[in-house]
């Protein structure tokens, strides 16, 4: 999640590609949703974001082709809010690594 945030921050392209790359090279490639070491509410937020950012597609059984022909149509704000749920996601990460609190246990 960190390198996804730090693309979205640096990268020199327009947020439609910063969105892309970050999604396809660092959220699916590494399989963030799945890996057990991660607590539940992450994965479960990170896995509802994914679907939501793959729910189009041009060509079948291609993943990545799912989220560009879903990022594709959109703009501006609509782009900039994925943006900062990437960013709201890696910050309540770290704060999770940094002081055990997970936001889902705040009852």
């Amino acid at each position: 999640m960190r390198d996804a945030a730090k693309i979205l921050a640096t990268h020199p392209e327009k947020i439609k590609y910063r969105l892309q790359k970050a999604i396809l090279d660092e959220l699916l490639l590494a399989d963030v949703a799945e890996s057990e070491n991660i607590p539940n509410y992450f994965r479960d937020d990170l896995r509802q974001f994914i679907d939501e950012v793959s729910s189009k597609q041009w060509t079948p059984d291609v993943n990545c082709d799912r989220v560009r022909a879903t990022l594709h149509g959109k703009h501006g704000k609509t782009l900039s809010k994925l943006a900062l749920r990437i960013w709201k996601l890696h910050h309540e990460y770290e704060e999770y690594l940094a002081s055990g609190f997970i936001p889902s246990d705040d009852t």
